[in-house]
């Protein structure tokens, strides 16, 4: 099967943002998954990411960007739309908080890039966001902040993490069915796995080598098995 032109608009996922344990910082991955579709397995891959980036910030910008008729315009969104300002959590637990982008505007954020890609030629695709790992994100974002506070706000369960950023999965699959839009689902992937684990960083929520290499395993075996275009999982031109 052709290698098909591949643009993807995203955040740190996209651009293969890990947390580096031996220097104490994030940075770049060397092997990310964009990368080892583009080398190893030939596809040519444009990207666009912006650590942090929500579906609506990359809506506001991308009029700018260049669109490549017949090419896949990859959306990868998700992680950051859902994340909360947890310093303020911690501070008045007993409140209700936003999250940084509501369900709504989410949904309504993908449909207009699916919109843009299909005014210049393109084949819009939606990825579900991956999951986080809810122990060790909860860790990461009480480090510094009252931890017994974020704990109360989250009914004394660190998963409601993972299942609050679980309705911004569910509204890419419903967004991706009201514009008839092929889902990637990264998410699926990890979870298929029960050592998914393995696959993250000490963040909970940005992936390591071992899980960018699962994630380009996964595409390019969805990718050569021609998978229909579904609601479900599954890419193909």
């Amino acid at each position: 099967m052709e290698k098909p032109t591949v643009c993807v608009w995203g955040d740190s996922l996209a651009k293969g943002v890990y947390f580096d344990e031996a220097r104490g910082r994030y940075a770049i991955l060397k092997d990310h998954c964009l990368r080892l579709l583009a080398r190893e397995a030939g596809f040519d891959v444009r990207c666009d990411a912006v650590m942090g980036r929500t579906a609506p910030e990359c809506l506001s910008a991308i009029h700018r960007e260049e669109r490549i008729a017949g090419a896949l315009a990859v959306f990868e969104f998700g992680g950051n739309d859902s994340d909360m300002d947890w310093a303020a959590v911690a501070r008045e637990p007993d409140r209700d908080h936003p999250a940084r982008v509501s369900l709504p505007a989410f949904k309504a954020a993908l449909v207009g890039l699916a919109e843009f890609a299909r005014r210049g030629g393109m084949q819009p695709v939606f990825t579900v966001p991956l999951p986080l790992d809810g122990d060790r994100y909860f860790h990461w974002v009480s480090k510094g902040l009252d931890a017994d506070a974020i704990l109360r706000y989250l009914g004394g369960d660190p998963h409601m993490m993972y299942r609050w950023q679980e309705q911004y999965a569910g509204a890419v699959r419903d967004a991706a069915r009201m514009c008839d839009v092929p889902v990637l689902d990264l998410r699926g992937a990890m979870l298929g796995d029960r050592h998914f684990r393995d696959y993250y960083c000490l963040d909970g929520i940005h992936l390591n080598e071992k899980g960018h290499r699962k994630l380009c395993e996964y595409i390019l075996k969805t990718w050569e098995e021609g998978q229909p275009i579904s609601d479900s999982g599954g890419m193909a031109c």
